[in-house]
């Protein structure tokens, strides 16, 4: 099955598919966002356990949790810090995080460990909103869906190999609980002001210059 999030279907339809009641998740990612737990918020709070291993986790990784460029009309909501709130709540009591350092890893991968039978995502697409195909992503996601039990067992010890290899994996748990915490704390006003004004003007940041302001002011 092929999941491109636009012509052959979204990442998020077969997820709400298949992560049933008492199903074990596995994920795989090179990103984390706020937005991608929010859309499967109703699926995986009735998990009891959920792995998440984050590829190559840094400031950036901690940047995209808010959210990423394709899920700005998303944060334009207003709702990060609810959204975050909840997050926290969920990565708190159900789900174990780490990281595998400075390892880039090619493809996310989304393993769903089932009584009924193992289904497994391979793919392009991050644990992010346009990766799960909320909205639109800037790229051409390729993903493919296997429910063979030999191809999803493989897929598992993929993921267990990478998650259990203590020496390149460490707990992140507390850091990304720690910076949920700061994006659902109570904001300034001013604060709240200034990062209006970077997500209206961003994309112009790099063609502004003294020389710039001085022709506008002078004509």
């Amino acid at each position: 099955m092929l999941f491109d999030n636009r012509n052959h279907g979204k990442v998020i339809q077969i997820l709400r598919q298949e992560i049933l009641s008492g199903s074990k998740v596995s994920i795989l990612s090179d990103i984390f966002s706020i937005y991608a737990f929010e859309a499967l918020k109703k699926e995986l709070s009735h998990l009891q356990e959920v792995r998440i291993l984050i590829s190559q986790f840094n400031q950036n990784t901690l940047r995209n949790i808010a959210a990423i460029d394709s899920e700005i009309c998303l944060k334009n909501k207003l709702t990060q810090s609810l959204i975050s709130k909840e997050c926290k709540l969920w990565l708190e009591n159900k789900v174990s995080v780490r990281t595998n350092a400075n390892i880039s890893i090619g493809n996310n991968l989304y393993h769903i460990a089932k009584e009924s039978g193992d289904f497994a995502i391979r793919g392009t697409s991050p644990f992010t909103a346009s990766g799960l195909g909320v909205v639109k992503s800037p790229s051409f996601d390729m993903n493919t869906g296997h429910s063979d039990s030999e191809t999803t067992k493989e897929m598992g010890q993929y993921f267990d190999n990478l998650w259990h290899d203590l020496k390149h994996t460490k707990d992140i748990k507390q850091g990304l609980l720690k910076h949920l915490d700061y994006l659902s704390s109570d904001k300034h006003g001013n604060f709240i002001y200034f990062i209006t004004l970077y997500n209206v003007f961003k994309a112009y940041i790099n063609e502004i210059s003294e020389e710039n302001i001085i022709r506008s002011k002078t004509g």
